[in-house]
């Protein structure tokens, strides 16, 4: 488990290898995801965006419900896709530059902070999207990449003074 502890106006963590590894690949994979997503946006008047069609990614309307909010309709979803999809992406590549080659230390400013607790939010969203009733995704269960997921980013905001995202609703889901 990653260990976060300030530094000044730093949260400061260790990563093994293997921590490295997997946040790289869940990074590149939301990342391919999102980068989809906007090549399928058609110009509109010059230089303004729009997507072709609404999605059906169900990873995709999670990450927007955690941004723009749960209770909005899916029109509201769609007027504010462009905006939502591109910040996510610069957010995951953000925190993808932070990490080390392999194993080491993290050095985050407040501001990488946020992009962290975004990214491992958007990972949880989406891992809780694609989970079935039995706790199933993508074939395997979900429950120990949750509790991994969400103890990093609670560990994280402990340590900082973000309080960004609500990741303990979609652990308590898949206890």
């Amino acid at each position: 488990m990653i260990c976060w502890d300030r530094c000044g106006d730093e949260v400061v963590g260790y990563l093994d290898e293997f921590e490295v590894e997997v946040l790289r690949g869940y990074g590149e994979s939301l990342l391919r995801l999102l980068d989809h997503r906007a090549g399928s946006y058609e110009s509109w008047s010059g230089s303004a965006s729009i997507p072709s069609a609404a999605t059906d990614d169900l990873r995709i309307l999670a990450i927007l419900r955690c941004e723009i909010g749960s209770s909005e309709p899916d029109w509201v979803l769609a007027c504010q896709e462009v905006r939502c999809v591109t910040e996510a992406a610069r957010r995951v590549r953000e925190k993808l530059g932070t990490l080390p080659h392999s194993g080491g230390i993290v050095r985050l400013t407040a501001v990488q902070v946020t992009s962290w607790l975004k990214a491992l939010g958007w990972y949880l969203a989406s891992i809780d999207a694609v989970t079935d009733a039995a706790g199933v995704a993508v074939g395997k269960v979900a429950e120990p990449t949750v509790t991994w997921l969400t103890g990093l980013a609670s560990g994280l905001r402990e340590r900082s003074d973000t309080g960004v995202l609500p990741v303990e609703r979609l652990h308590d889901r898949h206890r």
